[in-house]
């Protein structure tokens, strides 16, 4: 569909005969890519939602977690050390249905910019990558939308003018999940009592529900100024109940989500200069529950058992920065002030014989204020940009003062060949603890303290690239040095012991990451197709855990390759037909083997808990803990899958329709997550196999 808003984008998407031109090309380094929602299109997803965050994964440096989620490990740090913004504002839980896609409509979405290496001076806090979201302007011009549907989501979107100076843009999604296990729930049951002559009975009730939620109003009341106020809410929510027994229900509840809004102001004060204003509120939370209850005769004599760990942050910021370009200079300053509000962990626990709230650590408040500044020059055959960002951080009557540093080179010796020189020292002023790092939205965020000081990283990069016409190819090394690193001690006793604070399971460390990156691209009409390879090495070492000893990262996987790719089968006056294909291949990640179990002590209020049932594999874990191996010893099996997929496209007089279906792991392979004994035996854990999906698109 073609787009004539030019106060859309710098980039222009026209289609002719569904053949995408772009009016600039997309940066690509191998420290910093650019793409854009239509790019995202060609890979296969693990439900066939479209997700401008997965086109991560395939990009070198850049290690999953758990198969099919969005955990990414980059350059040797954590999946917490990364910063994703929206517009400027950073979200913490950007995921769905624990990691499997991300919270963000792929409409609303401009552009991303993903760096590694040469990172802005704007944005802080942070150690390993940072992902820049841009959203689009409403059309100022004309109406227009889109509706998609397949079996896990419904979506939509609209935008257009509401007068010539203001516009809009309106666009959500919600799971079907809820609605669709009902039906199935119900069509099971009655096949299964009445046509079978069965008498199962299916009283266990799941309630699935993912959804979220964006809103953009743009006021462009002069050509040198505009105003923008945008919303952004995301929500997940899981709930369990167990078969109710002759006396005893159980469930579990899962949910986490964010709330975003953000009101930017923007003055082009010269041909030359700009001031940017931007101010935003961000609440983001996490909680399970679990729920134990006892009838008897009589309702004064229910019995109920509550538990719940619940994780929150408030944040409040402010930022303003002033930026200039004129020939050969570009040069940006600003300021920024944040205050934040952190409910790290609170565990409460309540029965109908004694109630009581445990707080497993403290709720403290923080303040972040920044000054920052950037240059970049321009001559000939070189470009040199310098960054610095001061910063700092204040917790209770703590302070802490970082210094951030970028620096960054390029040098094109001939047309289309450089060289490219990357220096980053990075600061973090909260960390994020990862039990099971996976990539959904359930961590623990806690600020730094006096246990444990910001952490800290220095990383260099040095790599070459060419690149002519469509075709780009690149390759370098880079080495990364991180310190004040934290980790649970051992991640599954947090709250299987009488802990008074989430600081009795965590300790600080170090860690060290280096290795060797590669990409080749071509993109065409006909088709199209991206390699990625990273060879790496990363390391952790902590006092507390190995005994001080060195040991491999979960996630060190050696060897990583990518390989997508995109090829029109069949045009046809207005129809198109595109074979998506997917590759990947990484070396097997590392696990901490338990060897055998011991008495430990009993959580507070235990023995309260206890009226209602409780399974025997949680009491196990209540009474005893773990008595574990050396630290990510065992090393399993090699990760391989394939994905396929097919669209078809037909363009109308006045709409685009689209249908794609897709095959994810299609040669339907175990591929190891976990290893665990149970029943006097070990046992593989497997979390996708052959994942079938199908989307229906409508554009108009």
């Amino acid at each position: 569909m073609a787009q004539n808003n030019t106060e859309r984008d710098s980039i222009q998407q026209i289609q002719l005969e569904n053949v995408n031109v772009y009016g600039r090309d997309l940066t690509r380094r191998n420290s910093l890519y650019q793409y854009t929602p239509v790019q995202v299109r060609s890979l296969v997803t693990v439900l066939g939602e479209p997700d401008v965050m997965r086109y991560v994964g395939t990009l070198p440096g850049v290690t999953q977690g758990i198969e099919g989620t969005m955990g990414f490990f980059i350059r040797g740090g954590n999946n917490g050390n990364n910063r994703l913004e929206l517009d400027g504002v950073p979200v913490y839980g950007a995921t769905h249905l624990f990691g499997l896609f991300s919270s963000f409509h792929p409409d609303i979405v401009r552009d991303v910019e993903f760096r590694s290496g040469g990172l802005s001076a704007s944005s802080g806090n942070l150690l390993s990558a940072l992902s820049l979201i841009t959203t689009i302007q409403p059309d100022t011009q004309k109406y227009q939308g889109s509706f998609a549907l397949s079996p896990y989501m419904l979506s939509t979107s609209v935008e257009g003018p509401i007068n010539k100076k203001l516009s809009f843009q309106f666009a959500g999604r919600v799971s079907l999940l809820a609605a669709e296990y009902k039906i199935l729930h119900k069509t099971l049951h009655k096949i299964l009592n009445e046509n079978l002559d069965s008498d199962l009975d299916f009283k266990g009730d799941v309630k699935p529900w993912v959804t979220d939620w964006y809103f953009k109003l743009y006021y462009h009341p002069h050509e040198r100024k505009s105003f923008t106020l945008s919303g952004y809410v995301s929500n997940d929510y899981f709930k369990y109940r167990w078969p109710k027994g002759e006396w005893i229900t159980n469930s579990i509840r899962l949910s986490w989500g964010n709330e975003v809004i953000r009101l930017g102001w923007e003055h082009q004060v010269s041909d030359y200069c700009w001031v940017k204003t931007m101010i935003y509120g961000n609440h983001f939370y996490a909680e399970q529950k679990w729920t134990s209850q006892r009838d008897i005769d009589l309702p004064e004599d229910l019995l109920m058992k509550n538990d719940r760990i619940r994780t929150t942050i408030y944040e409040i910021a402010f930022q303003k920065k002033v930026q200039y370009a004129k020939k050969r200079w570009a040069i940006e300053a600003g300021i920024e002030g944040k205050y934040q509000y952190f409910e790290p962990a609170v565990k409460s626990v309540q029965t109908t014989i004694e109630r009581g709230e445990m707080k497993i650590g403290d709720k403290p408040n923080a303040g972040t204020f920044a000054l920052f500044g950037e240059a970049k020059y321009n001559y000939k055959l070189l470009q040199l940009k310098l960054g610095v960002r001061e910063a700092v951080f204040l917790t209770d009557g703590q302070k802490f003062f970082t210094t951030d540093l970028h620096f960054s080179s390029i040098v094109n010796f001939i047309r289309g060949w450089g060289l490219e020189l990357d220096y980053d020292c990075l600061s973090q002023h909260q960390h994020i603890m990862e039990g099971l790092p996976v990539g959904w939205s359930l961590d623990m965020i806690v600020p730094a303290n006096r246990l444990l000081p910001p952490e800290k990283a220095h990383q260099i990069y040095l790599g070459s690239f060419y690149h002519h016409g469509f075709f780009y190819v690149s390759a370098g090394g880079y080495y990364k040095k991180m310190k004040h690193l934290a980790s649970y001690k051992n991640a599954s006793n947090v709250f299987g012991v009488k802990n008074s604070s989430w600081e009795d399971e965590v300790c600080e460390g170090e860690g060290e990451s280096y290795g060797m990156e590669a990409r080749a691209e071509k993109r065409g009409a006909y088709w199209n197709a991206a390699l990625s390879y990273t060879l790496s090495k990363t390391d952790r070492q902590f006092d507390e855990i190995n005994g001080g000893r060195k040991f491999p990262f979960r996630f060190d996987r050696r060897h990583v390759l990518n390989l997508t790719g995109r090829i029109l089968i069949k045009t046809k006056e207005k129809k198109q037909q595109y074979l998506n294909l997917g590759l990947a291949y990484a070396s097997g990640h590392y696990l901490t083997v338990p060897q055998g179990m011991y008495k430990g002590v009993l959580p507070p209020y235990w023995e309260q808990g206890l009226v209602g049932w409780v399974p025997q594999k949680m009491q196990d874990l209540a009474y005893s803990r773990e008595l574990m191996g050396d630290v990510n010893a065992y090393q399993m099996t090699d990760y391989f899958r394939m994905d396929i997929g097919y669209s078809f496209q037909k363009q109308g007089k006045h709409h685009f329709r689209e249908l794609t279906i897709g095959l994810y792991n299609i040669f339907n392979r175990r591929n190891p997550y976990l290893l665990f004994y149970d029943d006097n035996k070990w046992k593989q854990l497997s979390i996708m196999p052959i994942v079938p999906s199908i989307q229906w698109t409508i554009r108009f």
